[in-house]
């Protein structure tokens, strides 16, 4: 996949108002900021010490979920945000400003060259040592007095990675870096975007959609908030529920949207197409996910209902918002008089 342009990463970043909100993101001025740039991924300077970096690379974006899963470690950046842009290829990482040890890096033979040759050859040793992949024995080298601390950040990074299914495989003097805690210096392992991980594409999906993409959806904006306000009169304890765009929620039949749990929160994802869809179509729609967001919200919910998930969505939301979910000719939910009720055996 191509890099991504100036002009795509302006239009990502208005359709997620709340993450720019959030990390003070200047329209203009980001772009103004860039720091560098790979093959999959540009960074880019942000205040108070942050980098977004946006990426096409799903195995940096799986592996940024998970740092910011295991919260703040030793050897490991800390991670702020992780979000899947609206399509699903497109990935969003905030994370903290790190110093890259290329930039420090000197011609000449230093602590810092030899702090990297070293660990390059840790990782080889240990990597063969556990029979992660074959490698030739090759011996770890004394380190200097000097960068035996900066040594063993990056081996309790590399480690804690590993154990959670993160296998870094490039460990160059342009993927560590230094990072300021309080005034004491760390060595970090801050670019991932090279490494072997399993079920990666299984993985990205558990990144969660960027917040608040719904400006491009007025109709179902209208409907969502209705009938968000009768269910937390239902349920006062529910807490937030999102509603985000994702163009990969509409297959080209009769899927358009789904409800997602994820360590952010619950949200709701519809496809841009809904907007042409009847308004009892959408009503439908964004009810009977409302009902999925209720199961995965309240197991005390589903006592006393069909056992099928999907079934079980339509009556949840008729139990909440006191309408029938139908299914018209095409299979679509929908609300009103006609259509068929309960739904159909067997659809998915």
């Amino acid at each position: 996949m191509a890099l991504i342009s100036d002009s795509q990463i302006s239009d990502l970043l208005r359709q997620m108002p709340e993450l720019v909100r959030e990390h003070r993101i200047g329209f203009r001025t980001v772009l103004e900021s860039e720091l560098g740039r790979g093959h999959y991924a540009r960074a880019f300077e942000l205040p108070r010490g942050r980098v977004l970096k946006v990426t096409t690379d799903a195995h940096d974006a799986v592996a940024a979920m998970r740092v910011r899963d295991i919260g703040p470690t030793r050897g490991l950046p800390v991670v702020y945000d992780v979000a899947r842009a609206p399509g699903g290829e497109t990935y969003i990482i905030v994370i903290e400003y790190v110093v890259p040890l290329i930039d420090l890096v000197s011609k000449a033979h230093d602590p810092v060259s030899e702090l990297v040759d070293a660990f390059q050859h840790w990782v080889q040793f240990e990597r063969r040592r556990r029979g992660w992949l074959t490698a030739e024995t090759v011996s770890v080298p004394r380190l200097a007095r000097e960068v035996e601390g900066f040594f063993s950040d990056l081996t309790a990074g590399w480690l804690t990675l590993a154990e959670h299914g993160v296998l870094v495989a490039d460990v160059s003097a342009a993927n560590l870096g230094l990072a300021d805690r309080d005034g004491h210096l760390e060595a970090v392992i801050f670019d991932l975007g090279f490494y072997s991980i399993a079920r990666v594409s299984e993985a990205s999906r558990d990144i969660p959609l960027a917040r608040n993409t719904s400006g491009a959806l007025p109709r179902v904006r209208r409907l969502f908030d209705r009938a968000f306000a009768t269910l937390a009169r239902r349920y006062p304890d529910f807490g937030p529920l999102a509603l985000a765009v994702d163009e990969g929620a509409h297959d080209g039949g009769r899927h358009y949207a789904y409800c997602r749990a994820d360590p952010s929160g619950i949200a709701i994802a519809f496809a841009p197409e809904v907007e042409r869809l009847p308004e009892r179509n959408i009503e439908g729609l964004l009810l009977h996910e409302m009902g999925h967001a209720i199961d995965f919200r309240y197991e005390d919910a589903r006592r006393g209902l069909h056992e099928d998930v999907e079934r079980r969505a339509d009556e949840l939301a008729e139990r909440t918002f006191g309408k029938v979910i139908r299914y018209d000719s095409r299979l679509v939910q929908c609300t009103g008089a006609r259509g068929t009720a309960p739904r159909p055996p067997g659809l998915r």
